[in-house]
């Protein structure tokens, strides 16, 4: 059973995050003769990038991983493909603050 506030919820996500990434990929890979671009959003891989200090991102990582999946399995993919990295959704705005992007003017 999950447990929500547990790094149960965390692993899970990461789970979902890797069997949506590699559906994804099998999706675009059974169009590859027709396909110019395939576009995927993806995040940094948090744990790699920081050295372990940051292991329990688990969302970033799985999505990362994802893309080093498809660049090894996949390399004819791997070169049709753009990767997306956005920081947050854009749907982020209409958030209350501290989500909400706000503007920072440096002199």
């Amino acid at each position: 059973m999950i447990e929500k506030g547990s790094k149960s919820i965390a692993k899970e996500a990461y789970l979902i995050e890797q069997i949506q990434g590699r559906n994804v990929i099998h999706a675009a890979q059974t169009t590859l003769e027709s396909l110019e671009l395939f576009i995927f959003s993806s995040l940094s891989y948090a744990k790699k990038l920081s050295r372990g200090q940051y292991g329990h991102i688990y969302h970033f990582d799985g999505k990362a991983e994802a893309v080093e999946s498809l660049q090894v399995t996949s390399p004819e993919l791997a070169r049709k493909t753009a990767v997306l990295q956005l920081g947050m959704f854009a749907t982020n705005f209409r958030e209350p603050l501290p989500l909400r992007p706000t503007k920072v003017c440096i002199i």
